[in-house]
């Protein structure tokens, strides 16, 4: 999923410009989580993840994405599921910059 999501992302970045850093994000977060690297966030939260990324790949949803103005339903799905995961994403965010640096991963929650 993440690799189709990144594939599809960079195929149509121009769309995304105003979310591009924060989709990265949910895509290595979901990368960190399904490795094992990273589990320091609700189940519930991975669940949104994984449903706005399913969401984005699904070529035929709310508005085609053949269509023109086709990604604007795609681009308010991950809006919507990046401020309702806002505070996991931005303490995956800090993990992932002291990750960098040699820190230890967090606990499972």
């Amino acid at each position: 999923v993440v690799g189709e999501g990144l594939a599809k992302a960079n195929l149509n970045r121009g769309s995304l410009k105003k979310i591009w850093g924060e989709f990265l994000a949910l895509l290595r977060l979901l990368k960190a989580w399904a490795s094992g690297s990273y589990r320091a966030i609700p189940w519930q939260s991975i669940v949104w993840v994984v449903a706005a990324l399913l969401y984005f790949l699904n070529p035929i949803d709310a508005i085609p994405d053949i269509l023109p103005g086709g990604f604007i339903d795609d681009i308010a799905v991950l809006t919507l599921v990046i401020n309702r995961i806002r505070s996991d994403l931005d303490k995956f965010l800090s993990w992932e910059k002291s990750h960098e640096s040699g820190g230890e991963p967090p606990q499972e929650r």
